[in-house]
Formats: C-alpha cells, sequence, structure tokens
C-alpha cells in the first residue's frame, strides 16, 4: 500500500481509481478550499492567505494571516491583514523551559 512522507496510508489508485486525495510535497498542504499556506525552510506556517476562486475579481477585501518564531521554533508574534492594515496582533512569551507564559492582543501589554 502507498505511504506519504509521514508514513499515511494513502488510497492505493488500483484499487481507488477515482480518489481525489493526494499527496502534498514535503506533507505539506499548500491550498485548500479556503486559503492558500506558505511555510519557511523549517516547515512552520508563516503565511496563510484568502484564496480567491478562479473568475472572482480581487476586492483588497482578502486576509493575510503572518507567523512569526524564534530561534527554538516557537510562535512569538502573529498578525492579522486585511485592506493593507494590520487587524489583529498577538505577542506570546515564554520562559526558559518552552512553556507559553504570556501573550497580549493589539498594542496591550503582554501578560
Amino acid at each position: 500500500m502507498p505511504t506519504d512522507p509521514a508514513g499515511n496510508r494513502l488510497p492505493d489508485p488500483e484499487l481507488h481509481p477515482d480518489s481525489t486525495l493526494t499527496a502534498w510535497p514535503d506533507n505539506r498542504i499548500a491550498e485548500d478550499a479556503h486559503y492558500v499556506y506558505h511555510y519557511d525552510e523549517y516547515g512552520r506556517l508563516t503565511e496563510k492567505t484568502d484564496r480567491i476562486p478562479a473568475g472572482v475579481i480581487r476586492t483588497d477585501d482578502e486576509r493575510t494571516h503572518h507567523y512569526h518564531y524564534d530561534s527554538q521554533h516557537r510562535l512569538v508574534f502573529y498578525t492579522r491583514i486585511q485592506h493593507g492594515e494590520p487587524q489583529v496582533e498577538s505577542r506570546y512569551l515564554y520562559d526558559p523551559l518552552g512553556r507559553r507564559t504570556g501573550n497580549g492582543y493589539g498594542g496591550g501589554s503582554v501578560t
């Protein structure tokens, strides 16, 4: 039986010729019905953008989510951009053991 890079079983094309399941490069989804995804060289999600279906006119109403990580691969900052302006911002703090100890939203303080 065929498997993906993570060892998950895939449908056998001989037994299921009409299967729509596909293997994704590097075991990362590039897009789905709602979003287009971008990753860095470590496989971390760095950007998620609203998917614009074919034939739809771009309206600048689309949202883009940005994810920023520290050198230990922990999420430290998130931003959602809409109409070219930041709509949501979040920061995350961690203790020396890597446990998240605080977060803050917008321009507020981190708690």
